[in-house]
């Protein structure tokens, strides 16, 4: 469920505070390469796990009971997975595999039961010196995937394929001009129809200021090259994101704005573009209040900021009405050289390090279709760690008809509570209580949590590397 029917005619009462919680038994995960929640299947909730070359479906019933398990078979030992689709009762594993000095792109398709359906080469890559290493993006309805790959950091490969059709709808190779990937701002965008937008922010830098664009490469059903097109944009681009809009058909973009350099952020921006109609896109700028500035930064009243730092635009989410809400967290890291200890990791000089991870305060900016703010709210929260790439930081949000619900945990250790925050449609908060996880033996990874309904959501644990799986039911 990725739009947000955002509800603007009449204030909702927050809902209850009443909710089911089941844990699933643990699992040890200690030889895992990674897993990933593929959801609910029938009446089953489905986990893939990678087993360092060994892969398993694991099932749980509604109880999260854990049901059965079964391996699958993806052509040996020389695979490379790229990415898991969930369609209509079934799921699709894409990974690439090399025989005999070929490597190939291929699909499994299994149903419910984890039993393979079909199996299909996409891609034949030929004999090459290096082997692939293709990313994967999924259109809104999941119905059709984009696979790009970077060449040597500057020659784009990408096609767009239809998974119910098994057709490569379009397949491209551009190397885009003025870009490097180290540098600029970049991302990809796809729809529902299979079309894809490589987006590059150029000259965004203070002393280019006056050059500074986003260029759009459009690749469509077709075209054997993509068309280009150019936006000028007036102000230094601090942070975006883009996103398609299905349902108004426009390519749209919520980011975060610099007037003199890129060390601070002054204000959000709107960004909108029918690509029938490319020239005639809408950008509009909103500086932010002082007292906005203030209250994020946690400054004092008669302290004058010039700008918000350490912030990144979080999610971009689609309001029904064709406008957005932009989500900003406030994020930074340090690394502690330590003189003598044995822990945190190695640098390149041979010293050992630390990094502390600090995830604190969530804002959020609802931005009409004409670009003009409508509201914006701040979800006051502190978070640390060390040394775990802050996979247990940050929150997850789940949509419901009535409000928003951004569930994140209060502190980052073995047994702490789980807070949420209701957002309604007028950017009014409560902040509640959801659960303790004293003497539950575990620590939820909210980034990696998947939404199933409008009420439930799963959300992994992983402590002394066993891995339990946790519902949600408000």
């Amino acid at each position: 469920m990725q739009r947000l029917i955002l509800f603007l005619c009449t204030i909702l009462p927050f809902v209850g505070l009443t909710q089911e919680i089941t844990i699933s038994e643990e699992i040890s995960i200690r030889n895992d390469q990674g897993y990933e929640l593929l959801g609910q299947l029938k009446d089953r909730f489905l986990v893939f796990r990678d087993k360092s070359n060994e892969y398993l479906i694991q099932a749980y019933d509604l109880n999260m009971r854990l049901s059965w398990d079964k391996e699958i078979d993806l052509d040996g030992k020389r695979t490379q997975l790229i990415g898991t689709v969930s369609l209509n009762d079934h799921f699709y594993i894409f990974y690439t595999h090399k025989k005999k000095g070929t490597y190939y792109l291929k699909m499994h398709q299994y149903d419910a039961g984890a039993t393979l359906v079909d199996s299909t080469t996409i891609l034949d890559y030929g004999s090459r010196p290096y082997a692939p290493r293709p990313q994967l993006l999924k259109s809104e309805n999941r119905e059709k995937i984009l696979i790009h790959e970077f060449e040597r950091q500057a020659e784009l490969n990408a096609f767009s394929y239809d998974i119910e059709e098994n057709t490569i709808l379009w397949s491209m190779q551009f190397k885009p001009s003025d870009f490097n990937v180290y540098r600029d701002i970049y991302q990809w965008v796809f729809n529902d129809r299979g079309d894809g937008y490589f987006i590059i922010s150029l000259d965004n830098r203070k002393a280019r200021k006056e050059n500074h664009n986003y260029r759009i490469y459009v690749c469509e059903s077709g075209r054997t090259a993509p068309e280009v097109t150019t936006a000028p944009i007036k102000e230094l681009t601090y942070d975006v994101q883009f996103i398609y809009d299905n349902l108004n058909d426009k390519l749209v973009g919520g980011g975060l704005y610099s007037e003199k350099n890129r060390g601070k952020a002054n204000g959000s921006f709107y960004f909108k573009m029918d690509m029938a109609n490319p020239k005639a896109y809408l950008l509009d700028y909103t500086a932010f209040e002082q007292n906005f500035m203030n209250q994020v930064m946690e400054a004092k009243e008669t302290q004058t900021l010039k700008g918000i730092d350490n912030v990144t635009v979080k999610q971009i989410v689609l309001r029904q009405d064709g406008g957005i809400l932009l989500i900003a967290e406030l994020t930074k890291e340090f690394e502690r050289r330590l003189a003598a200890a044995n822990r945190g990791y190695v640098g390149s000089d041979g010293s050992r390090y630390i990094v502390d991870y600090y995830n604190d305060d969530v804002f959020i900016i609802s931005i009409n279709p004409n670009g003009r703010r409508h509201w914006q709210s701040i979800l006051h929260k502190k978070q640390y760690s060390q040394d775990d790439n802050a996979v247990f930081s940050s929150y997850f949000m789940m949509k419901t008809p009535s409000v928003l619900r951004f569930l994140f945990n209060d502190d980052i250790k073995n047994e702490n509570t789980v807070s949420e925050y209701l957002v309604n449609g007028y950017g009014e908060s409560d902040r509640n209580s959801v659960m303790s996880t004293e003497n539950q033996d575990i620590q939820m990874r909210f980034q990696d949590a998947l939404q199933i309904d409008s009420g439930d959501v799963i959300i992994p644990s992983e402590r002394r590397y066993k891995l339990r799986l946790v519902k949600l039911e408000f």
